[in-house]
């Protein structure tokens, strides 16, 4: 089964899946003298509300579990963040223990709090993402703090420059953004160092694809930034490369994380 951490506050919490089965193990974290406690939920419907609840101290879960094949199981926990009952967003934390039957029945009868989704006009397009502009910079005004602060925190240089065509063994799949379909080749381990971003449109099966080029990620993720990207972006971008298993996305990831508990 794959594991994900969920970060409860007080407790160490993992959350273990094969894509239909569900388990949430959770211990508190570091009591004097030892003997933390701890315990186990096994019903499926109260691990998928449990881990709902989780999405504001574990923003990568869904991300994370698309990108490991569980499409569906991201879906429900998803479907059960957005219509919990309408109650203020507490972090969640480890179930207060007193006796073992209370503490199961307060750990299953807990619910989730409301996760607000915004809502998007039926008839309303997604802006499609600009073509890229030879060292181009991030346009000032179209990030958030958060944004603002990850980027600046990636090491290498910020600039990207468009191509007409560049081919790839292997690429990267990011997912869909604002109408996109977003692939991405990392550098090889020896040569010239060349991120490449191909951008196809998915509706638009006659128009061919367009290339951006940047000689670090951050270059790839200003050209992202600048093109709109916000938040639940950047974390479908990280969770789909969670398995490139290179030094600078690495880095990313981690930087994005720490910004996020901050």
């Amino acid at each position: 089964m794959d594991r994900f951490e969920l970060n409860w506050p007080g407790a160490d919490a993992s959350f273990y899946t094969d894509g239909w089965r569900c388990r949430i193990v959770w211990r508190q974290k570091g009591r004097h003298g030892g003997g933390a406690m701890g315990g186990t939920i096994d019903n499926n419907q109260q691990c998928v509300k449990r881990a709902a609840e989780s999405l504001e101290g574990a923003p990568y879960l869904l991300s994370a579990l698309k990108a490991r094949g569980h499409a569906r199981l991201a879906d429900q926990i998803e479907t059960a963040a957005s219509v919990a009952p309408e109650v203020p967003a507490q972090p969640v934390r480890a179930p207060t223990l007193t006796e073992p039957g209370e503490r199961r029945r307060e750990v299953e009868n807990r619910p989730a709090p409301k996760r607000v989704q915004p809502k998007q006009n039926a008839t309303e397009k997604p802006e499609p993402l600009p073509a890229a502009k030879k060292s181009a910079k991030t346009p000032a005004g179209q990030t958030t703090v958060a944004e603002k602060i990850w980027l600046d925190s990636l090491e290498g240089d910020s600039a990207h420059e468009a191509a007409t065509n560049k081919r790839a063994k292997a690429w990267f799949d990011l997912g869909v953004l604002a109408g996109e379909a977003l692939l991405l080749k990392t550098p090889a381990a020896k040569g010239k160092a060349e991120w490449v971003l191909k951008r196809t449109w998915p509706e638009d099966a006659k128009r061919k694809p367009e290339y951006v080029l940047a000689g670090s990620f951050k270059g790839i993720a200003s050209f992202l930034i600048g093109a709109g990207v916000k938040a639940k972006g950047i974390e479908q971008v990280l969770g789909a490369l969670a398995d490139a298993a290179h030094p600078e996305l690495e880095a990313a990831a981690k930087a994005w994380r720490t910004g996020q508990t901050h």
